[in-house]
């Protein structure tokens, strides 16, 4: 009985085990075959193979299968650079054999692509080979520009262009909110106070040009506002007042204190006073209870409640 075979293979590849000298041949799992089969091994095996005769006469012969592992291989993400600019394109791999498909065989590359190119590279280790690319992209650097449309800044809004734009673009605000791949957009600010807004084209790549522009923000829509219903006006110096001064620079502002049975107790008018002390027009100490408030703007209306504790 005379066996042969590949001596290894590759994971991942089958092997063709050959067998000569009996009538009929089979493998210890069991499987029957004339005078070959094919076997798939995920690592290395150890094959057992019967052989009969025409007369019944049986022999065995023993052959091992060895699985190389395939060699690791990773490369730089898809990119984006500027035209005219150069990139390194690094791999990563156990193996020490590479080449690149413009022929370099070193495990870094420099490239400067005029147009969208693909860079693949091969490794072999031990017989076995992996492939792996990259698209690097080439695109032409875009001056960022930024158009801003003061809609509201009286409650908070405002409207965003860009001038200038890329296939990518991010704005980034100086309150941490960020909005990408988008020209135009409406932004409802959360608090008052001064905001930078950074326009970026191309961001994360060589190409990438940023812009800046500042805003101050008076004042925003009482819906956005977390305004605590309770104070305490007992002079600590702690939380004294019920404070409505988040609407400073509206061009109106007034409100109005009225107590459980709708009795107007305070009203700022036009004062421009942002805060209640806890008192009466006439200077008297209100008791310790539940009060409404009515506040109008120059174009909107609100109405909540309160609860003072001295």
């Amino acid at each position: 009985l005379t066996i042969t075979t590949t001596s290894s293979i590759c994971a991942g590849q089958s092997a063709t085990i050959t067998a000569t000298g009996a009538t009929t041949y089979s493998l210890m799992s069991g499987s029957s075959f004339t005078n070959s089969i094919s076997v798939n091994p995920i690592a290395t095996t150890i094959y057992t193979i019967v052989g009969v005769n025409n007369v019944g006469c049986n022999n065995s012969e023993i052959i091992t299968v060895l699985v190389n592992s395939l060699p690791t291989l990773t490369i730089n993400s898809n990119t984006i650079i500027c035209i005219g600019n150069s990139i390194i394109l690094t791999l990563n791999s156990n193996a020490t054999n590479t080449l690149w498909n413009n022929g370099n065989t070193t495990h870094s590359i420099s490239v400067s692509p005029i147009v969208n190119s693909y860079y693949s590279a091969i490794v072999n280790l031990n017989g076995c080979s992996k492939k792996d690319s990259v698209l690097v992209s080439v695109t032409t650097k875009i001056d960022a520009g930024i158009n801003l449309n003061l809609t509201d800044t009286c409650h908070g809004k405002i409207e965003i262009n860009c001038l200038n734009y890329s296939t990518t673009n991010s704005w980034h605000i100086s309150n941490g909110a960020i909005f990408t791949n988008s020209c135009q957009f409406q932004y409802q600010f959360s608090d008052i106070g001064n905001y930078t807004i950074t326009f970026i084209t191309n961001p994360n790549t060589t190409c990438a040009d940023t812009v800046n522009t500042s805003i101050y923000i008076n004042g925003i829509t009482l819906g956005n506002l977390e305004i605590a219903n309770v104070f305490t006006p007992n002079n600590d110096g702690i939380n004294d007042l019920f404070d409505f001064s988040k609407f400073i620079g509206c061009d109106f502002f007034e409100y109005t204190i009225y107590d459980r049975w709708g009795l107007s107790l305070f009203k700022s008018g036009k004062t421009n006073q942002k805060f209640w002390d806890g008192r009466t027009t006439s200077g008297e100490k209100v008791p310790d209870g539940t009060y409404f408030y009515i506040l109008k703007t120059s174009s909107n209306s609100y109405k909540g409640n309160l609860t003072l504790f001295r």
